[in-house]
């Protein structure tokens, strides 16, 4: 009986996975429905209004349908419409791409439920967002160049903090408190990528101010990441066309002034090459070796016979 049992079990738990393999189930909701695509950034600062796109589309049977659709922001819970900078709800043609903006928004994570509607059709999607402090202003740049292809050369990294805080200070001598302005720090982080990787080269923390000498002896260049108190990494080189924040890049002006190292097959050609220039230059010397071997024969073959006539003539 107990072996029944166990066996009755093991079947039980394993149906749903033999069910799932039969039907082929990967998660299929609807075939009527209204799909939501966003493009929602990573983060956002909060003396900015948050904007995302979106982009809806009706389909019926899963055929897209040429309808238009009616976009409506609700909050987390899905009951009531969000006060928003864009219209709510927010009417768009079937693939056109539309702007949400929620406005100006305090420090934090935020998560609305999307809701697109067309005629009887329609679907939902949660959307959320994180809103942070806004990031600081920094100056940063790459000097250098490089000698060589293997860059036998040197970098420098230019680094600058712009933004200040004050400090209030209480001076002994003068019994009163004194106000201090002190730059704000960084942290930089220069990388670089080999076999294995992401490779660290140096990093610096809580930094105002660098400059930092650099041998460019790497293939793939050297990398920083320049990162403020906020949590914001290189906030100040921005792509304008994908809107994301990429990382400080140095290749280096290559001057290929170091001597290049051949392969076997150049090698092998140069020699072949050099042994047909050879033969082709020494063909033309040989003829001519031959052409002034023959006539000085005649000429000897000539002065026998002038002896010999000279001798008769005695």
């Amino acid at each position: 009986m107990k072996k029944v049992i166990a066996i009755l079990a093991i079947a039980f738990f394993l149906f749903p996975s033999f069910v799932y393999a039969e039907g082929g189930y990967k998660g299929k909701i609807k075939e009527n429905f209204v799909f939501i695509q966003t493009n929602i950034e990573s983060q956002y600062p909060n003396d900015e209004d948050v904007t995302f796109q979106v982009r809806c589309r009706a389909y019926r049977s899963g055929i897209p349908l040429s309808t238009s659709i009616k976009l409506y922001v609700y909050d987390k819970d899905g009951k009531r419409l969000l006060d928003t900078e864009s219209p709510n709800p927010l009417t768009l043609s079937p693939g056109e791409i539309g702007t949400v903006n929620m406005g100006k928004c305090e420090v934090g994570l935020y998560r609305a439920i999307l809701l697109a509607k067309s005629g009887d059709l329609q679907g939902t999607l949660t959307a959320q967002w994180v809103v942070m402090y806004p990031p600081e202003k920094y100056y940063f740049a790459w000097r250098g160049q490089t000698k060589s292809m293997h860059g036998a050369g040197t970098v420098k990294a230019e680094f600058r903090s712009e933004e200040t805080y004050t400090v209030k200070v209480y001076n002994e001598t003068t019994n009163k408190t004194e106000i201090i302005e002190k730059k704000k720090g960084f942290d930089l982080t220069f990388y670089t990528f080999d076999t294995g990787g992401k490779s660290i080269i140096k990093k610096f923390h809580n930094i105002t101010k660098l400059d930092l000498y650099l041998d460019e002896i790497y293939q793939t260049g050297i990398f920083c990441d320049v990162e403020d108190e906020h949590g914001w990494i290189n906030s100040m080189n921005r792509d304008p066309w994908t809107g994301q924040y990429l990382p400080y890049h140095w290749l280096g002006s290559r001057k290929w002034t170091a001597s290049p190292k051949w392969t076997t097959e150049q090698f092998i050609i140069s020699a072949i090459v050099i042994i047909i220039l050879i033969i082709f230059f020494s063909s033309g010397k040989i003829r001519e070796w031959q052409k002034e071997r023959k006539i000085r024969h005649k000429w000897k073959l000539m002065n026998r016979a002038k002896k010999l006539f000279g001798m008769e003539e005695e």
